[in-house]
């Protein structure tokens, strides 16, 4: 089938697939202008929560919709069309499955997230110390002079923040970079699974 033919042709995704993957999604992406807020991994953990939460409830909607239907079945007169009705239901579970499974595969990027968040929160926590020591500075610079003993003092703390600050970027890029890399190799496997499934089920109509 198409489906399964879709499925043969991931089975081995490479980087390059990824990251053709990964570039679409942001040319799909609208742009945020300066005055919005800018989002952060802690955010995207946030909203992956909040998706699971809906989810949740959508499911139970589904599996009572799904019973509905199926106590439904035994009062149609045509046995055939019961039948076909039959498989229909049986293909909506599957997509309820899938649904489902998609859900755990997002707290699986939240997981992924922590340690980016992790750093991302040290990064924030540099920057806003930079701005104090900065302000720090140029007080020490009006009252003592920009040679004084105090102004140096500051300078001191300034560099060793730079520094600090220069290292979680780093850290942050690694962290980010491995963290979404394995995750998305995860999210195809998952993704030709479920085009797997539910071409089979498909086919079985």
């Amino acid at each position: 089938s198409v489906l399964q033919s879709a499925y043969s042709s991931l089975l081995r995704p490479t980087t390059a697939v990824v990251m053709k993957m990964l570039n679409k999604l942001i040319v799909a992406t609208p742009s945020r202008s300066g005055a919005d807020k800018k989002f952060t991994a802690s955010d995207i953990q946030r909203l992956i929560d909040k998706y699971s939460r809906k989810q949740r409830k959508l499911r139970n909607a589904h599996q009572a919709l799904l019973m509905a239907i199926q106590e439904w079945l035994g009062e149609l007169p045509n046995d055939a069309t019961a039948a076909m009705v039959g498989e229909f239901v049986r293909l909506m579970d599957g997509v309820a499955f899938v649904n489902a499974s998609h859900a755990e595969r997002l707290n699986g990027l939240k997981v992924h997230l922590g340690s980016v968040a992790t750093r991302e929160a040290r990064q924030l926590a540099l920057l806003r110390r930079h701005d104090e020591l900065q302000r720090r500075h140029d007080a020490a610079a009006v009252k003592h002079g920009p040679q004084s003993k105090q102004a140096a003092l500051v300078v001191d703390e300034i560099e060793e923040n730079e520094y600090n600050l220069k290292l979680i970027e780093q850290q942050l890029a690694r962290s980010a970079d491995s963290g979404l890399r394995e995750v998305s190799f995860e999210y195809l496997a998952w993704f030709q699974s479920a085009l797997f499934m539910l071409g089979k089920r498909s086919n079985a109509l």
